[in-house]
């Protein structure tokens, strides 16, 4: 089973990376524009200007923030509605409301014991929003799902069948009735990708903009 839960603590490390970094590739395009300026107009003779190759890099970086930032929020949206539908026939015992709250904090009276995931901390208004109506759909998803395994015990009642009986097939019945919303492949391949590519971003940076060393 593909970690799903582990992966929220190194995606939002990844995610401050890539934020940090589109930060830091803007102020490298506006001192570029300074510089450039300055050497014009002969005060920066000595000063490097990036090449037209590191210009187009850092600018498509400041570019794609947005388009990245959106993946990633899908990104964490799959893997929250995954694990919720993993944990309803997973064999540790965590329940899902359990996870709701560390997905929506102070959601679930009773629950609000503080969140162990951080990555709603520095949401936008909007993607505030989206969570929250993301919180509204698993919470009636929730619903249904109780509902049919209230349906099916009375059910199985009717026909006769043994509490063990019951049990054995609960679990093909859930997915036959619940199918996963995502594939745990998939999911595991994004947030590799996701990760990668940050990584790819930050070693890139590191490269053309060595730290100062001590002397």
């Amino acid at each position: 089973m593909f970690p799903i839960f582990s992966s929220f603590t190194p995606l939002t490390s990844i995610e401050t990376f890539h934020r940090f970094a589109v930060l830091k590739a803007n102020e490298a395009l506006q001192l570029q524009k300074h510089f450039k300026y300055e050497k014009i107009h002969s005060s920066a003779k000595d000063v490097r200007l990036l090449s037209a190759d590191e210009v187009r890099v850092l600018q498509l970086f400041v570019d794609q923030k947005d388009t990245q930032r959106r993946a990633y929020i899908l990104l964490v949206r799959y893997l929250i509605q995954h694990y919720i539908h993993y944990l309803w026939t997973a064999p540790e015992l965590c329940s899902p409301v359990r996870r709701l709250d560390d997905f929506f904090p102070e959601s679930m009276n009773g629950f609000n014991v503080p969140s162990k995931l951080h990555f709603h901390v520095d949401f936008s208004e909007d993607e505030k929003l989206y969570f929250g109506q993301l919180k509204l759909e698993i919470r009636e998803w929730l619903d249904l799902v109780l509902d049919w395994e209230s349906k099916r015990e009375e059910t199985c009642q009717q026909e006769g069948l043994s509490d063990k009986e019951m049990s054995e097939n609960f679990v093909n019945d859930f997915q036959v009735k619940f199918p996963p919303p995502h594939k745990p492949s998939e999911l595991a391949i994004n947030v590799e990708f996701c990760m990668k590519e940050v990584e790819d971003m930050i070693r890139l940076l590191e490269q053309w903009f060595p730290p100062h060393s001590g002397s």
